[in-house]
């Protein structure tokens, strides 16, 4: 029942922006915005919000839209090592007559920090051009990761994006590892 017209942590790191609305079809008529809670992967539960969120909106009134500006001091120290889950629950029913699976009271966008990885990738993107005619090992790990990661989101499979997003992304990441000379001459 909502769209996120935009959600995401702007590019120095400080502020979180999270713009979402009721979708306009006649079936959401009397369909409102009811509350805005985050979760980050530390405390992601399946299925619903936790009980334990970084942060909680409540609407004022029947309002269709909403836009937060959060600053990081209004969340959490540091949006540069957490992923977030935003969830936006809404109250009233729509119309009988709206299609299978387009009345989910609450609705979950996802977001991340996109600074650390494009500079991984922009470390990874130098091996293109080193002149050795080597197959770019770095730069295709770091592509498949990122890949796994945002699979793993857009398809719901949250507990598995959460075990990528520490395991390679965050402040708790392992280094990109390299593979060394494997014995294939390129």
């Amino acid at each position: 029942m909502i769209v996120f017209e935009e959600l995401r942590i702007t590019n120095d790191g400080e502020t979180l922006i999270v713009k979402a609305r009721v979708r306009t079809e006649v079936y959401y008529d009397t369909v409102y915005i009811d509350k805005v809670i985050i979760d980050t992967e530390e405390t992601y539960k399946e299925g619903f919000p936790s009980s334990t969120p970084v942060f909680t909106y409540t609407a004022d009134g029947n309002v269709k839209s909403v836009t937060l500006t959060i600053n990081k001091a209004q969340i959490i120290p540091d949006f540069k090592e957490h992923l977030f889950f935003v969830y936006v629950v809404t109250k009233g029913n729509p119309l009988s007559t709206v299609p299978c699976g387009m009345d989910n009271q609450t609705t979950l966008g996802v977001t991340l920090y996109m600074g650390n990885i494009y500079n991984d990738f922009m470390n990874s993107i130098k091996e293109m051009g080193n002149g050795n005619c080597q197959v770019p090992n770095g730069l295709i790990d770091q592509i498949l990761r990122f890949k796994a990661l945002t699979l793993s989101m857009d398809s719901g499979h949250y507990l598995q994006g959460i075990d990528y997003y520490n395991k390679w992304f965050s402040g708790k990441r392992q280094n990109v590892v390299t593979i060394p000379n494997c014995g294939c001459n390129g």
